[in-house]
């Protein structure tokens, strides 16, 4: 078997690997991290102790793309690759904020109190129906000075959170008997529909 020099110098060029660690913002070791050098085959992910290598690397310049689920994606962009050495690398990776329902809940929450604040703030009395408004609503609500609205594309959660805080101050303004009235006013107008 001959092997021509040219050949003998391709294997030898591709002996230079790329190694390191990949951490999260508080240096706590991320492993299955995965590490991919864009435009190639060559990858790797990262151990348990977060530690990774990538073997047999053609000499060049790449970018690496490092990823893992609940992650930013880092792309580190002209990797110089020199043949027969070791490229090193410490990376860090930010969480992504991943929405969980309770996230969710909790972000319809706070924008309905925020928005419920702001109304009251500018004295906009307003209690929110899901359905439409009936006219013995709208006099109750003209005898005390509030509007009812139709909202019937906001969310149970956004409702009942509007609507409780808004509540609260019409029943400090008007007593308890105001907040008989309104209930019996709703569940005889609501209750009805279903």
């Amino acid at each position: 078997m001959i092997i021509s020099p040219s050949a003998l110098a391709k294997t030898q060029q591709q002996e230079a690997t790329i190694a390191g660690k990949v951490t999260d913002t508080t240096d706590h070791a991320l492993p299955f991290v995965n590490i991919l050098l864009l435009g190639t085959s060559c990858g790797s992910a990262t151990n348990d102790s977060g530690y990774f290598i990538i073997k047999d690397v053609p000499p060049g310049v790449y970018t690496l793309r490092v990823s893992a689920v609940g992650y930013e994606t880092a792309l580190i962009d002209s990797v110089v690759v020199p043949s027969h050495n070791s490229t090193r690398f410490q990376i860090r990776l930010r969480e992504t904020r991943v929405w969980s329902s309770a996230n969710i809940h909790e972000s319809i929450r706070k924008e309905a109190i925020a928005t419920a604040d702001s109304d009251l703030a500018r004295g906009h009395v307003i209690l929110i129906s899901p359905n439409s408004i009936t006219a013995e609503e709208s006099t109750f609500a003209e005898k005390y000075g509030f509007q009812f609205k139709a909202k019937t594309h906001e969310s149970i959660l956004y409702l009942n959170t509007y609507n409780g805080i808004v509540d609260n101050y019409l029943a400090k303004r008007f007593g308890e008997k105001f907040l008989d009235e309104l209930g019996s006013l709703w569940n005889r107008n609501h209750n009805a529909e279903k």
